[in-house]
C-alpha cells in the first residue's frame, strides 16, 4: 500500500477508480481552504490534476461516466436549502477535463452519492422534506445522465434517529445490487 496524497489538514473523499484502472477521481479540499474541488490522480501517485476550477465552490461525489464525462454534486447552482443557511449540493456534469460544467438538476435540496448504473442511469441520494425533517434518512433516486427521468429507486424509508448520507456508491459487476459507503450522523 502507498500513500497517493498526504494532507493531514485537508479533506479527501469519494474516491472512484476510472474504468481503465489507470487513474482515480476524488473530492479534495486543501488544508485551510473552505472550497472543495474535483481532482484526478494516476493510480501510481503521479499527475495530480485539479479538474474543477479553483474558486469558492464545493464539488463532491464525483463519478466517471462511460462516455468520458464526469457527474458530481456542487454548490455551483447557488440554491439555498429552505430550512437552513446552507447552499444545496445538486447534480452537475462536465467533460473529462472539467470544461463545460452545467447543472442537470433543479433541486433545492442536497443530492450526493452518485453511481453510474450498468443500464446508463445515475443512482444518487436526495434529501427531501416529504414527511420527515432534515435529520432523517435520504431516499435513493435514479435519473438519466442528462438529468431527465428522475424516479425514486428506494425511497421514503422509515425515519431513523441517524442521518443516512450515501457518499459513494457502485453497482456490483454483473448484478443489480449496489454497494455504498455512508455517514451516520447524530441528526
Amino acid at each position: 500500500m502507498s500513500v497517493l496524497l498526504n494532507d493531514a489538514a485537508g479533506e479527501l473523499r469519494s474516491i472512484q477508480v476510472h474504468y481503465d484502472g489507470e487513474k482515480a477521481i476524488f473530492s479534495y479540499g486543501k488544508g485551510g481552504d473552505p472550497s472543495i474541488h474535483l481532482y484526478e490522480i494516476d493510480v501510481d501517485g503521479n499527475n495530480l490534476t485539479r479538474i474543477t476550477p479553483d474558486d469558492n465552490e464545493v464539488d463532491i461525489s464525483p463519478c466517471y461516466l462511460p462516455n468520458g464525462g464526469i457527474v458530481f454534486t456542487s454548490t455551483r447552482s447557488h440554491r439555498a436549502v429552505a430550512c437552513s443557511n446552507t447552499d444545496a449540493v445538486t447534480l452537475h456534469r462536465c467533460r473529462a477535463d472539467g470544461s463545460r460544467i452545467f447543472p442537470i438538476s433543479a433541486s433545492l435540496e442536497h443530492e450526493r452519492g452518485i453511481c453510474a448504473l450498468a443500464d446508463g442511469r445515475l443512482l444518487f441520494s436526495h434529501w427531501g422534506y416529504c414527511y420527515r425533517g432534515p435529520h432523517y434518512i435520504h431516499a435513493l433516486f435514479t435519473c438519466n445522465p442528462d438529468g431527465t427521468g428522475v424516479m425514486t429507486a428506494f425511497g421514503n424509508m422509515h425515519p431513523s434517529p441517524k442521518n443516512w448520507f450515501p457518499d459513494t456508491a457502485c453497482q456490483m459487476p454483473e448484478s443489480a445490487c449496489v454497494m455504498f459507503e455512508h455517514f451516520l450522523g447524530n441528526g
